[in-house]
């Protein structure tokens, strides 16, 4: 196993570039990408992990980038704090697109699209479920992804059709991905304070390390279970107001439409206003105690992916 940096720009004397850990040789070939929004630093404690129980030698070549996005972590912040740009939006770059992130955008189309599998690590910023975000694939890749589903150890699947809504997402690099053939696999883990305790990373390490194996690099690991979790789609409930959440359901609650999952509290009155489900399902994602601002998403509303709205 070995360490490189591959270069991106000079900012001043300030050298900008991405950190690379490279395993292995020849095919099949895979690579983890974490941490593209630099507020989202789960991945961070499940890749210590799972480099610990790595074996020293592999079939095939794993390459990791542990920190895509260096000075969002560091700012503390989920974009680029130079542009403000999200570095899992607007792929492909166009030709004239220039700057920081447009360089760091080509540098992870070039380096994934030698892969077969990109296993692609994020964070959801409030208290959540685990989860992978299943894309739409073709016949090929759908299998290869439904073969990691089985170990990967997450409490769900969150179904992205097609007609996807929320346009924004269509232009990660994701999608930009499966259209040139690579199986995605975009984990969400829950925020690192959120997370039980070292046994749940553990798990989430163990998952990673099994879908390695799935995927030929490794020996098979022998579990005891293997499914695939339960599918959804999200229905994100988004506030009409603003005020301090103070949330009264839990994850995962059946929730019907009308049920409240918090009130609001206004800073200038100290009263309280219900925040009341638009959806029926599984309290998937819910805000905690925290400013809320009108647009802001405050819980996500699963529903399985076979029912009806």
């Amino acid at each position: 196993m070995k360490s490189r940096n591959i270069a991106i720009a000079d900012l001043g004397g300030h050298d900008l570039s991405l950190p690379m850990i490279e395993h292995g040789s020849g095919r099949p070939e895979v690579l983890i990408i974490n941490n593209l929004h630099g507020n989202e630093i789960t991945g961070f404690y499940v890749l210590d992990a799972l480099l610990r129980e790595l074996p020293n030698s592999i079939q095939g070549r794993l390459r990791i980038i542990p920190c895509a996005n260096l000075l969002g972590l560091v700012a503390k912040q989920r974009a680029n704090p130079l542009d403000g740009a999200d570095l899992n939006r607007g792929f492909p770059p166009s030709d004239k697109e220039r700057g920081v992130q447009a360089a760091i955008k080509r540098v992870l189309l070039e380096l994934s699209g030698s892969a077969q599998v990109l296993i692609d690590l994020h964070t959801f910023t409030r208290p959540s479920l685990s989860a992978v975000l299943r894309l739409p694939h073709p016949p090929k890749q759908s299998r290869t992804l439904e073969r990691c589903l089985a170990v990967l150890n997450v409490e769900t699947v969150i179904d992205i059709p097609d007609n996807f809504e929320e346009r924004p997402v269509q232009s990660a690099l994701g999608f930009a991905l499966v259209q040139k053939g690579v199986t995605v696999i975009p984990i969400e883990f829950p925020p690192a304070h959120c997370v039980k305790d070292n046994a749940e990373i553990e798990s989430f390490a163990a998952g990673l390390l099994s879908a390695l194996a799935e995927l030929g690099l490794m020996k098979k690991i022998v579990k005891r279970e293997q499914h695939v979790p339960p599918s959804f789609l999200r229905q994100q409930v988004i506030s009409d107001a603003s005020g301090l959440f103070l949330p009264t359901a839990t994850l995962r609650q059946s929730v019907m439409v009308g049920d409240v999952l918090g009130f609001l509290i206004h800073p200038r009155s100290v009263t309280k206003t219900p925040v009341v489900s638009p959806y029926r399902g599984m309290l998937f994602e819910l805000a905690q105690r925290q400013m809320i601002v009108f647009g802001d998403k405050i819980a996500t509303v699963a529903r399985s992916s076979g029912s009806k709205a």
